[in-house]
């Protein structure tokens, strides 16, 4: 009985979001649809959506960048110039007007607060009209573009969303996202601190000092990246490591595979997984400078490539070398070619 009252209800709701669909085309058409908020009930709207837009505001100088989103897609981009500047698009006024931003002492302060409304959320009808996601009125875009310089610190923040940063450049960086996708592309950093909860991480091209990276569930890709130092620890999620260069780096993952082609290590580099494959095609001067030692408890180690003191279970190179390699699984299989 009680749950057909459950479905009773769901079937009442979704009821309740054709007819205001149907009422959305009837005032404004598929545009109106496609952005409109439609947690609005009123009937005193307009039957067009104006997008609220800021286009390219310039920006004083700044050396600090402190950004808190709760809910956001925040881009950074190359301005081109020496001039930074700032652009957003929102299609929910409501939402645009909680974003604020403000240059003092040589920091630039941008935030978005979180809305203490609380409704039944029925926008999910806007995907039907506008599957890009641009525009929706849950949700904020904004863009900042920045000069090619070095700034002193840089503090982002996103809750749900996305955190897709290119050319940034940085002496030291933290960088978060709760929930969501978060992508670095061309970035210089002498420190970074990346986090990303609950989604997938992409790094390419970038060049990092020392990174520290976590990530409770999410796939990881790194792809022409050069990296002199790091840990990078991730419980539930695929790594995937491609034409890139680690020294001194630390893998570790509670559930999932670590697997990659042209990759150089040198200095100590460790991996470990507890559950999951490591299968890795190294650059031919890692191959001979390397000193390995490859161990899984559950599974099996395949070497085609090297020689060494060789079991089912482990392998260890005879001689020492310049640089040193460990891998270690509790259950699954190693590969190294």
């Amino acid at each position: 009985m009680k749950q057909l009252l459950q479905r009773r209800i769901a079937l009442t709701l979704i009821g309740i979001g054709l007819i205001l669909t149907a009422v959305g085309f009837l005032l404004g058409g598929k545009e109106y649809v496609a952005y409109a908020n439609l947690n609005d009930f009123s009937l005193k709207g307009k039957q067009t959506v104006q997008k609220i837009e800021l286009i390219k505001e310039p920006l004083k100088d700044f050396q600090e960048l402190d950004v808190r989103l709760d809910v956001a897609n925040f881009t950074i981009e190359p301005s081109n110039d020496e001039y930074a500047y700032l652009s957003y698009l929102s299609t929910n006024r409501d939402i645009a007007s909680t974003l604020r931003y403000q240059e003092k002492d040589g920091t630039l302060v941008l935030e978005k607060t979180r809305s203490q409304n609380f409704f039944i959320d029925i926008s999910f009808f806007n995907n039907l009209f506008n599957p890009t996601g641009i525009g929706q009125s849950d949700q904020l875009g904004i863009t900042l573009y920045l000069p090619e310089k070095m700034l002193d610190t840089v503090s982002i923040h996103v809750e749900v969303g996305t955190a897709t940063l290119s050319h940034l450049q940085a002496k030291q960086a933290k960088i978060s996202v709760e929930s969501g996708k978060l992508v670095l592309t061309d970035t210089t950093f002498a420190t970074l601190k990346a986090r990303n909860e609950v989604g997938n991480t992409t790094f390419k091209q970038n060049t990092i000092d020392e990174l520290t990276f976590q990530s409770e569930s999410g796939n990881l890709i790194l792809e022409e990246n050069t990296l002199h130092a790091g840990t990078i620890h991730s419980e539930f999620g695929n790594m995937t490591l491609d034409n890139s260069q680690f020294n001194n780096t630390q893998f570790k993952t509670e559930s999932g595979t670590i697997k990659g082609q042209h990759v150089t290590f040198t200095g100590e580099n460790n991996l470990k997984s507890e559950y999951g494959d490591i299968t890795l095609g190294l650059t031919k001067s890692t191959l001979q400078d390397t000193h390995f030692f490859l161990q899984t408890e559950h599974g099996k180690v395949s070497v085609p490539n090297l020689t060494g003191k060789q079991t089912t279970t482990s392998f260890e190179s005879n001689q020492k070398a310049q640089h040193i390699f460990n891998a270690t699984i509790e259950s699954g299989n190693i590969t190294i070619e």
